[in-house]
């Protein structure tokens, strides 16, 4: 009897291994997210569909892994090379892949990264990427709660980002953004003063939407803005105030 509840025991352990790596993991990311799904678990394989995204981007890899305790790899084109490896960890799937990038997915679309069975909210998401952009936990807050609903919106444009030179006759730090693949359709701009006054537009919908803290500019735009503009021909103004 003790031998048969031992065998049973050390049973379990097998498959809550087996069963620790099914199911759907993320990479949370406001636009280059991705998302992982192994099923078909054994004691020495899984079959796995992994999706990344980079704005308008996309790439898909499917295949199935070799299982050795914690960590798997895919050889996914053995005359290029092409790898995938999985390691299972105590907070979720490390997945580094080799010669993928290119490949299997668009411009700018990774696999890599570490995916996690929890799906963050895209609004903290959202909150993570604007603290890497201004640095400034008071703008941030004031620019959360004037555009409301549309905060989301206007970060996720954000994404491949530069920095300009400010055309008006006061300091600013001026960035200018858009969604990869859909620069003519989602795109944003905002100009900051530490600690002060930002000035936002953004692209949605054939519409660019205008937003500001300073009550000198909350009815007309910026210079700096304005010259933004002039790249979209045709689209509606809506001052936001």
């Amino acid at each position: 009897m003790t031998i048969k509840y031992i065998l049973l025991f050390f049973l379990s352990i097998i498959g809550a291994s087996d069963n620790s790596w099914e199911g759907t993991w993320y990479r949370n990311s406001l636009v280059d997210n991705a998302e992982l799904v192994i099923s078909a678990v054994t004691q020495d394989s899984f079959h796995f569909v992994l999706t990344a995204y980079s704005g308008a981007h996309t790439g898909v890899i499917e295949g199935n892994a070799v299982l050795k305790d914690n960590t798997a790899i895919c050889i996914l084109v053995s005359d290029d090379d092409r790898e995938i490896h999985f390691k299972l960890t105590a907070h979720g799937i490390v997945v580094t892949t080799k010669n993928c990038e290119g490949y299997y997915g668009g411009a700018g679309v990774v696999f890599d990264g570490n995916f996690t069975s929890k799906l963050i909210p895209e609004e903290e998401l959202a909150d993570e990427r604007l603290k890497n952009i201004i640095h400034d936990s008071f703008l941030i807050k004031k620019i959360k709660n004037k555009l409301s609903k549309s905060y989301t919106s206007f970060v996720y444009r954000l994404h491949v980002i530069s920095h300009q030179k400010c055309l008006d006759n006061f300091n600013a730090t001026v960035i200018e953004g858009c969604v990869a693949g859909m620069c003519d359709d989602m795109a944003a701009i905002v100009m900051f003063t530490p600690g002060k006054h930002f000035y936002i537009a953004w692209l949605e919908e054939d519409k660019i939407y205008y937003v500001s803290s300073d009550a000198k500019f909350k009815k007309k735009l910026p210079k700096t803005i304005s010259e933004w503009k002039k790249q979209f021909e045709d689209v509606t103004l809506i001052i936001k105030y």
